[in-house]
């Protein structure tokens, strides 16, 4: 239901917004404005914008401003051009709430709204966006792997045959290209987590406390990574551009970068993860931006320096926000991946499998774990069991309807491509109780006519798994493919600056430990939300004040002026009466002229005895204002009663 809401009003919104703009393309229609409100609104609901509530709050509660400053500009506009026109039919309702104390007073309402709306969300309703992202995300990887106008797109694999899809779209095409001194071998770009019904889908994300210490449970995608410096390795061609260290070891929840949240399914243990291993070497990568906003990394990345800002990391070690694709990344390979500790609603989650599978796999599974100890026997059988066993092949099968083609492919043993292999391999060890994962992405291992540079093309777009091994705490690959081994970058001796080997110490200063590294740390971690979340928050304040004095003050009358406050509500009262009749008062217009023209559109008028009784209170009324003898309450309340409606 959320995609479909997303989906419908976002979309309708736009397509309606566009049919007015073509059909008023000058002026426009006052109604696109509401439209276009309404498509920034659901593009900030759904978290486009920010990972907190409270700075969406104040994203939406900005674009409402902004809606109200433009429709008054277009009104005040359009109140101009008929002025110049000629005089305007006051037989319209105007407005009956003008001045800049209202405008302040709604203004504030405004901002009490907000805040009040942010704890509602954040009590109320903690994980709705992250299921709207979450669908919406499924739908656009599981689209087809061409993009607008026929590009080829990066492989994603969250529909089991994208990554065939890739592999036959234009085989020789390259998809990125990488320099090293070894062959970079497998660089990961997709993590999924859950499989049903043909798909892959991502479900695991990362737990926050917002605000923090409240106890309100949050989840999102990603979670930022703060840089530990500038870039000290040197480009393949030499650029200007920014670039920035980041480390891909999680750190510490202490290094939280945004303070509006607090991290609570930490999975990083650094204590016990020594260096990774040793250091194997860098490998500088270009993508084609025109493919697709994702960075492709080997598993055992242990820093990445690469042009962007707000760089958000996944809990599978992605990197899926705030990366420059323009520019290339260079990455720091270590010997062994990253070291994590599941915890145990992850544990679960990444051991699930469907009964409809379970039925089928376990079984054999079990068969093949006879005096088996650990996770790494474990996957090493299942791998031989596909090599021994089965036969690759692209080559289309027809798969029975409303059969899953994982089923279709587990019952008739038929020759398949990698999908499957990786498929049944990760549904096959969770039965036994190991947690994995479904990866996809290239294998680089083709070196340019030139001998310059590693290539990896359209073709070699594969599938592979990642199992977790207890013992190591670390996410090891497994390869179960027919005729494919696992391919990583293998140790070289080299001395590389700021990345364990010994350089210059021109080269090796860290803009870290200057002295002006806490401004530049503060500078990096404020976003525009945070700024205007401030804003609102402290706006309040004297508006609040302002209010106060101004009221105050408009209470403070004399006893002098009682009168003039009576016989004002008087005539508010009246004018609301005769409104109703649809006749106002010009700002203009004196009591006396109001009720001369009252006279004579009486002549035509249906209500034409209302109006004359009407002009001949005005009449007193003008009378009884600036002659200053007391108030006659029955003469003034006599002719109101007559002329209700």
């Amino acid at each position: 239901m959320l995609l479909v809401a997303v989906d419908s009003i976002g979309h309708a919104a736009f397509m309606l917004m566009c049919v007015l703009w073509m059909h008023w393309p000058r002026r426009g229609h006052v109604m696109m404005l509401v439209l276009g409100m309404t498509v920034v609104l659901m593009s900030v609901a759904g978290g486009g914008l920010s990972t907190t509530v409270t700075a969406q709050t104040a994203l939406g509660l900005t674009v409402c401003i902004g809606f109200v400053l433009a429709t008054r500009a277009m009104n005040s506009g359009l109140s101009k051009e008929q002025a110049a026109a000629g005089p305007q039919s006051y037989e319209e309702t105007p407005k009956r709430i003008g001045g800049a104390l209202y405008r302040f007073m709604a203004l504030f309402a405004m901002l009490i709204a907000a805040s009040a709306t942010t704890h509602a969300t954040i009590w109320f309703l903690p994980d709705v966006q992250a299921g709207v992202m979450a669908q919406l995300n499924d739908r656009l990887e599981a689209t087809s792997s061409r993009g607008w106008g026929g590009t080829d797109r990066y492989v994603t694999g969250s529909r089991l045959g994208n990554v065939r899809e890739s592999i036959l779209s234009d085989p020789a095409a390259v998809a990125l290209r990488g320099f090293a001194e070894t062959k970079p071998g497998y660089l990961r770009g997709n993590v999924y987590d859950s499989y049903s019904n043909g798909r892959w889908r991502t479900s695991r994300k990362w737990i926050f406390q917002s605000p923090p210490g409240s106890g309100v449970r949050r989840v999102a995608e990603a979670r930022f990574l703060r840089p530990d410096g500038v870039a000290t390795m040197s480009l393949q061609i030499a650029d200007d551009h920014l670039r920035q260290r980041y480390s891909m070891r999680i750190g510490s929840v202490e290094e939280e970068v945004d303070p509006s949240i607090e991290l609570m399914n930490w999975n990083g243990v650094e204590a016990t993860d020594i260096g990774g291993g040793r250091f194997v070497g860098t490998v500088e990568i270009h993508g084609e931006p025109s493919k697709g906003q994702k960075v492709f990394l080997p598993a055992a990345t242990r820093w990445i320096e690469l042009a962007g800002e707000g760089v958000g990391i996944t809990p599978h070690g992605l990197l899926g926000y705030g990366v420059d694709v323009r520019w290339p990344w260079v990455a720091g390979v270590q010997e062994f991946p990253p070291a994590e500790q599941l915890g145990q609603e992850d544990r679960e989650a990444l051991v699930r499998v469907d009964s409809e599978f379970q039925s089928q796999l376990k079984p054999l599974t079990e068969g093949l774990m006879d005096g088996v100890k650990t996770n790494a026997e474990r996957a090493d059988r299942v791998a031989r069991f596909f090599k021994q066993n089965y036969e690759y092949s692209l080559d289309p099968v027809s798969v029975p309807p409303k059969v899953d083609p994982l089923t279709h492919f587990i019952q008739s043993r038929h020759p398949a491509h990698c999908e499957l292999f990786a498929s049944a391999t990760a549904l096959m060890l969770r039965t036994v109780g190991v947690p994995t994962r479904y990866v996809t992405g290239y294998v680089m291992d083709e070196l340019d006519d030139a001998g310059e540079a590693y290539l990896a093309r359209n073709r070699d777009a594969h599938a592979w798994v990642e199992y977790y091994d207890e013992d190591a705490s670390r996410w090891l690959p497994v390869e179960s493919t027919p005729g494919r081994s696992y391919l990583s970058m293998q140790h070289q001796e080299v001395s590389l600056p700021g990345a364990g080997g010994v350089g210059s110490d021109e080269q090796t200063e860290d803009i870290t430990r200057s002295w002006f590294a806490p401004i530049l740390s503060w500078w990096a971690s404020l976003r525009a939300t945070n700024t205007l979340v401030t804003l609102f928050r402290w706006l309040q304040v004297p508006l609040l004040v302002f209010l106060v004095a101004v009221l105050w003050r408009r209470n403070q009358t004399k006893a002098d002026d009682q009168r003039s406050v009576q016989l004002a509500a008087e005539r508010r009262r009246m004018d609301r009466r005769i409104r109703r009749l649809g006749w106002v008062r010009r700002p203009s217009e004196t009591l006396h002229t109001f009720a001369s023209r009252l006279e004579v559109e009486a002549v035509a008028s249906p209500s034409g005895e209302e109006l004359l009784n009407a002009a001949n209170w005005y009449r007193e009324h003008a009378v009884e204002c600036y002659r200053g003898a007391p108030m006659t309450t029955s003469l003034t309340r006599k002719d109101v009663s007559v002329v209700q409606t």
